[in-house]
């Protein structure tokens, strides 16, 4: 079967070689265990019940997980072994993270699990650069949606991501998520200017200035999102 999950739309068969996220039809992850380091609403108090995904479908170059993103670590599992692992994690959460190569037999794993017990939200933790098609298919099974929005700016986009149309297809998946969230990349100075703002980059959330002249990294940017809409 020739998959186009995802916005690159390679149209390869996984099942004789990999896609552009580097990996087969099968499953590979390289970690599963409850997971205390993401935002504190997901980790809770007993940590998110995680599974790292291996493979992507972007390529940034700042990756934290280079090696798993890459195809370099995981394990080969079927649908079933994933439906015993999501059982094992349940505490607070089952946490999809990188899913997207996988989508199709997640679905089938989360529904095994919830026949076996499974009570739990669903969170899929992407980067979201997603295809509004795929996110469909999902409906049902995640509850929780936690993109992680990196550009709007389609140079950068392209050169740290290999993925020009980045801001275009993320704000469509959003717009699927019915996630309402309006972002706008001003470059104009008399704009930058109106808002007050002398020295750049600069974040404006809600019409309200809450940081410049500092790049921020994503933890900061949701501290701050968080704070201005409690």
């Amino acid at each position: 079967m020739k998959c186009n999950l995802c916005p690159r739309k390679c149209n390869a068969d996984r099942e004789k070689q990999e896609g552009v996220c580097r990996m087969p039809w099968d499953i590979y992850a390289a970690r599963a265990a409850l997971h205390m380091w993401e935002e504190p609403c997901i980790s809770g108090e007993n940590g998110s019940g995680a599974v790292f995904f291996t493979g992507c479908t972007l390529r940034c170059v700042f990756c934290q997980n280079h090696e798993i993103a890459a195809g370099k670590r995981g394990q080969k599992i079927d649908e079933s072994h994933l439906a015993e692992i999501f059982l094992k994690l349940q505490q607070q959460n089952i946490n999809l993270v990188t899913p997207t190569q996988y989508v199709l037999p997640i679905i089938a794993a989360v529904k095994k699990a919830k026949a076996q017990g499974l009570k739990i939200p669903v969170v899929y933790n992407t980067s979201g650069y997603e295809r509004v098609e795929t996110l469909k298919n999902l409906e049902g099974i995640v509850d929780v949606y936690l993109p992680d929005f990196k550009y709007t700016d389609t140079t950068y986009a392209k050169r740290y991501s290999n993925a020009p149309d980045y801001f275009d297809v993320t704000k469509a998946a959003l717009a699927e998520l019915n996630m309402d969230t309006t972002i706008d990349h001003v470059t104009d100075f008399s704009q930058i200017a109106a808002y007050g703002v002398m020295t750049t980059p600069a974040l404006v959330v809600d019409g309200k200035v809450v940081s410049y002249g500092k790049v921020l990294n994503k933890d900061e940017v949701k501290a701050l999102i968080q704070k201005v809409r409690g």
